[in-house]
């Protein structure tokens, strides 16, 4: 089985590559992880929509794995999720295509005509994962920005008009490119810290990371 691992950053994928490598995983000279019957490469495709639909899309032109994984770390608008909890997302929103209105109000591109809302792959304005849930996981509902949201008005716009548990730079894309080419995938993050007016002091970027690289070890392991 060919597993593709998709991370926006090396700094979310190398301890997870760490951690296999403790596990008796060997890493060819491709860069290739090897266990048993599985193959795992990785894609890190840099930050934002634009650098996730290219590579991957790109990718897909040169080789489709059987399954493709999109890792990495994640804000939470829900408090009832810890900081450091890992999640499956199951469904991914566009949180700031649109237009601007005068009065500062702003309207989604669906809501505005320029999209339809049920043109495949959306289905009422969503992208929707079929793969079966995990199980183990919290499943939540993401929704993808352009800038990560610090500012309490702002974010106070996005929770009234979205229903999203947690917001991510590219989640969207890596769903829109994989429903296109018909590629099984999975999104698995872990929370490193609210949405809320910004200050990275309070946020948990290693115990994410550390968190989220437990829980990738342990599916890969277990296929």
């Amino acid at each position: 089985m060919k597993v593709l691992i998709v991370a926006a950053t090396r700094h979310e994928w190398i301890p997870i590559q760490a951690q296999l490598l403790r596990q008796g995983w060997t890493l060819d000279k491709h860069g290739i992880l090897h266990h048993k019957e599985l193959q795992v490469a990785t894609l890190i495709t840099g930050v934002g929509m634009m650098a996730m639909a290219a590579q991957l899309a790109t990718q897909y032109g040169i080789i489709r794995p059987d399954l493709s994984i999109h890792i990495g770390i994640a804000g939470s608008y829900q408090k009832n999720l810890a900081l450091g909890s890992v999640v499956q997302v199951v469904s991914e929103q566009l949180g700031d295509l649109g237009i601007e209105e005068k009065d500062g109000s702003f309207v989604d591109a669906f809501s505005a005509g320029l999209m339809d809302r049920n043109l495949p792959p959306f289905s009422e304005g969503r992208l929707h994962n079929p793969i079966s849930k995990l199980g183990f996981l919290p499943e939540v509902r993401g929704l993808t920005v352009n800038k990560v949201s610090g500012y309490l008005p702002h974010i106070a716009a996005l929770t009234d008009n979205y229903d999203a548990d947690i917001e991510t730079m590219e989640g969207a894309a890596f769903f829109f490119v994989n429903l296109l080419h018909e590629v099984k995938f999975l999104s698995i993050k872990s929370i490193s810290n609210y949405v809320e007016p910004r200050d990275r002091s309070a946020w948990e970027i290693d115990l994410a990371i550390t968190n989220l690289a437990d829980s990738i070890g342990s599916l890969l392991q277990g296929m």
